[in-house]
């Protein structure tokens, strides 16, 4: 499965319910985003992109997070954004980046990585990164990543 076939199957499962809008071109280096509002204040999103082997697996989260934020116009302590990330790619290619790609452990950033998931659509492989307090998880990280497994599994 190449990476457009995988981002419409995202969004059919995810869109409209738990994520209620589609962005339009939401930019460069991200081929989908879902967001959705669940109060006043939260406001959370998903992004699916491809990785790009050719950076570091920090420097990549903390570029996709700047895209995210431009383009959601997020602003920290007033208009902050719950992110899953979805990265696709070979998974040869992403595996020795994966520890480099934690998710946050703190809420100091406008676009909260809440979740960074490799996916390889091809051979069905996945690792999950997702931020938690003991046993709490956050913005429905668990739902998400049982639905994206599903995907896979089909």
């Amino acid at each position: 499965m190449d990476l457009p076939t995988y981002a419409e199957l995202v969004a059919q499962r995810l869109h409209p319910y738990p994520y209620t809008e589609r962005i339009a071109n939401p930019g460069s280096g991200v081929d989908l985003l879902l967001t959705c509002k669940k109060a006043i204040l939260a406001r959370y999103a998903l992004a699916v992109c491809s990785w790009q082997p050719n950076i570091d697996g920090s420097e990549f989260v903390k570029s996709k997070r700047r895209e995210i934020a431009r383009t959601l116009g997020a602003l920290w302590t007033l208009r902050e954004v719950g992110l899953y990330l979805v990265v696709c790619g070979a998974h040869a290619d992403w595996e020795c980046h994966v520890s480099q790609c934690p998710a946050d452990r703190t809420g100091f950033h406008a676009v909260i990585v809440q979740a960074v998931h490799f996916v390889d659509p091809k051979n069905k492989t996945s690792s999950l990164n997702q931020s938690a307090w003991g046993p709490v998880k956050f913005g429905g990280v668990d739902s998400v990543a049982d639905q994206l497994a599903t995907i896979l599994a089909d």
